[in-house]
């Protein structure tokens, strides 16, 4: 699962792209789909195998970091009405629960406007498997995705 999270972070926030032969596997620089002409799109991850730091790969994952982009710009936020909507399960497997938790003190600490619900997984008597990715549940996502419209025609319509 964090292999996973690890790998997703540096696609959007380290990606790389080139010949084959400009990754640097030593700086932990990895190729992962070609394209035609040659090309690779890859991702570089903010640290060595040793646990060092590549400061120049770490400053993009900070510079991108969703706390940061909203502390830094929080005045035009506020300025042209822009609200947020955080909605997260009790129990991601990410612990991006906390994440949530942490972005709304953020938020309300900036003055900006935002709705977050935290949920338990169990939504209006609907439980989906736990072996299960909650996105192939139809019940489960349409519960979810129900509520985030909800959100975003309030704020279309100025409510």
């Amino acid at each position: 699962v964090y292999t996973l999270f690890m790998v997703s972070m540096a696609a959007a926030f380290s990606p790389k792209i080139g010949p084959l032969a400009s990754f640097d596997t030593t700086r932990n620089e990895w190729n992962l789909v070609q394209i035609p002409g040659g090309i690779w799109l890859g991702i570089k991850l903010p640290f060595l195998n040793s646990g060092d730091t590549i400061k120049n790969v770490w400053d993009l994952w900070k510079n991108n970091d969703p706390s940061k982009i909203f502390v830094d710009s929080a005045s035009k936020i506020i300025a042209n009405g822009l609200r947020v909507y955080i909605d997260c399960g009790s129990q991601d497997d990410y612990k991006l629960n906390f994440h949530a938790e942490y972005f709304s003190q953020i938020l309300q600490q900036l003055g900006i406007n935002y709705e977050k619900e935290i949920y338990s997984g169990e939504t209006e008597g609907i439980m989906y498997p736990p072996d299960e990715f909650p996105a192939l549940h139809t019940n489960y996502l349409y519960e979810r995705l129900k509520k985030s419209f909800i959100f975003h025609d309030k704020f279309f319509k100025g409510d």
